[in-house]
């Protein structure tokens, strides 16, 4: 796979990561009970285990980028972009506000 395209699928997975996990956050309402059917409900929603799938796949992707692509390139590149793409993707899905903080 070309270096540049897996460090793409590396943004996009990392960022639908965040966004899955704010909505099951959302959806469960955190961990309020710290016992078995508390972390049942919390933790065993489709959309949670989603999550930690697509943060699974995004380190694969990653790992086969920095085979191709220096850290010191890759790693800022990710964090930046995925910064922007979760930002603008929670303004328009779960109507966040975006401030300068």
């Amino acid at each position: 796979m070309d270096k540049y395209f897996t460090l793409i699928l590396t943004i996009i997975f990392n960022t639908c990561a965040h966004l899955l996990l704010k909505a099951s956050a959302m959806k469960s309402g955190g961990l309020t009970n710290f016992n078995i059917s508390g972390i049942k409900s919390t933790y065993l929603q489709p959309v949670f285990i989603l999550g930690l799938c697509c943060f699974g796949i995004s380190v694969l992707f990653y790992n086969q980028t920095l085979a191709k692509i220096k850290l010191s390139y890759a790693f800022p590149l990710l964090n930046s972009s995925a910064y922007i793409l979760v930002l603008i993707s929670a303004y328009f899905i779960f109507g966040e506000v975006i401030s300068c903080l």
